[in-house]
């Protein structure tokens, strides 16, 4: 399935609301914060909702470019490269094997660990033969994530079995988490169910996730703690977390993950008026009390005062 992820094309500030007019919940932020309405640009929860699945922290994901595809495509492409190593036909043989790794990633159904360890026992097998040590190396990591009991073949070039079976430093493991963390079914990486947290060695790793549309698949590359960010799962009231300081954290994710350029947003709900700023990774989320009343104007006098606006300020 080809993923083609739109943003809102915002002309300013966004403001997240739900349900409502959002001409008026600009309207309301525009009278509260003092900013002109031209600077705020209303953003519904259902937009931050339709959403494409996002990583944050240190991983990328590499999502499906192609049509969907299953297990018995998998098994056919990995069946058809053995056959042509077996004819010592090397560059067939990858051709059938790179077209199996972009098909794992497309997968509309849970991955078969074993047949995508296969696929990358061979390819790492091949790229020994050709000299290239570092990037056998890595396919054979990818080849144990999958199948941890994954063993060497006799028939494979002597080259590979040598990196194969060398001794690896201490893996570096990463957290991976999810949110939100009530799916009903997975997320799994590597075929293993996340539940709440998953350790998994940094490097390649296959994400697949439930949705509206199914089961979708992606490649993430690993290189630290990550959070994958699911907004099609989240489950309303959303925007409602932002009244507790502890639950803020999911409201601020989602907006990350939907709107990856934002640098600052506002968020309405229930009379409450939050603004969330970006810098990096840092996150940090104000409360905005109400503008204080226009003071009496003193006789003889054709100025106010101005009050500094006040505020919650939660960092995260």
């Amino acid at each position: 399935m080809l993923w083609i992820l739109t943003y809102p094309l915002l002309a300013g500030t966004p403001v997240v609301f739900d349900g409502g007019s959002g001409a008026e919940v600009v309207s309301a932020v525009a009278a509260r914060t003092g900013l002109p309405p031209s600077q705020l640009s209303a953003v519904s929860l259902d937009t931050l909702l339709q959403a494409t699945p996002e990583v944050l922290g240190d991983a990328v994901m590499r999502r499906c470019a192609r049509s969907s595809s299953s297990n018995e495509v998998v098994r056919t492409d990995l069946t058809r490269a053995e056959i042509a190593w077996a004819q010592a036909d090397a560059l067939n043989t990858m051709d059938h094997l790179d077209l199996a790794v972009a098909r794992l990633g497309c997968l509309t159904e849970v991955v078969e660990p074993r047949v995508a360890s296969r696929v990358f026992l061979l390819r790492g097998a091949l790229l020994a033969q050709r000299g290239d040590t570092d990037a056998a190396r890595n396919e054979f990591r990818t080849a144990r994530f999958l199948d941890p009991a994954v063993a060497w073949r006799d028939d494979l070039p002597g080259e590979g079995r040598v990196v194969f079976e060398a001794p690896a430093p201490p893996e570096i493991l990463a957290s991976v988490r999810v949110l939100p963390s009530d799916n009903a079914s997975g997320p799994w990486i590597d075929g293993v169910e996340l539940d709440d947290e998953l350790r998994v060695p940094e490097g390649l790793h296959l994400a697949q996730y439930s949705s509206v549309a199914g089961i979708q698949s992606a490649w993430l590359s690993v290189g630290g703690d990550t959070l994958l960010v699911l907004p099609g799962n989240f489950h309303r009231p959303v925007v409602q977390r932002m009244a507790v300081p502890e639950d803020q954290g999911a409201v601020e994710a989602l907006l990350a993950a939907a709107l990856p350029e934002m640098r600052a947003a506002y968020v309405a709900h229930g009379g409450g008026l939050w603004l969330i700023t970006r810098d990096g990774h840092d996150t940090t989320t104000t409360e905005i009390d109400p503008l204080p009343p226009p003071e009496p104007e003193p006789e003889g006098r054709g100025r106010k005062k101005k009050k500094k606006e006040k505020g919650k300020t939660r960092r995260g």
